[in-house]
């Protein structure tokens, strides 16, 4: 489960809530969630969407209902951090999410 608040000056303008499954063949996924904007928080709108992560597991795809349209999110591992870019048929962003440490290794324990 994922959730996401985003608020100025104390006040909530926005709430997420998402759960992530893994499909069978480990690069498929499915998201579900819900989300409300400022000021109807208590009448949250639930969506659908789904994504692929890469083949170097370093990043992902996602396509996420959006306002009647769909948001591509192309995530990607970076040295600095997390490349976030967002696309619309109206908008393109993009964000770099800097590592507040430097990432550890971790043990395969064999695998």
């Amino acid at each position: 489960m994922h959730t996401t608040r985003m608020s100025n000056l104390g006040v909530t303008l926005f709430r997420s809530r998402e759960a992530i499954s893994l499909d069978d063949d480990g690069y498929s996924f499915r998201m579900t969630g819900a989300q409300a904007f400022f000021p109807r928080l208590w009448k949250a709108t639930e969506w659908a969407a789904h994504g692929a992560v890469a083949a170097d597991h370093d990043g992902a795809v996602y396509h996420i209902p959006f306002f009647g349209v769909t948001l591509a999110q192309h995530t990607r591992m970076a040295p600095q951090g997390l490349e976030v870019i967002q696309t619309t048929p109206f908008s393109r962003a993009s964000i770099l999410l800097r590592w507040q440490h430097p990432l550890r290794a971790v043990p395969s324990y064999g695998l």
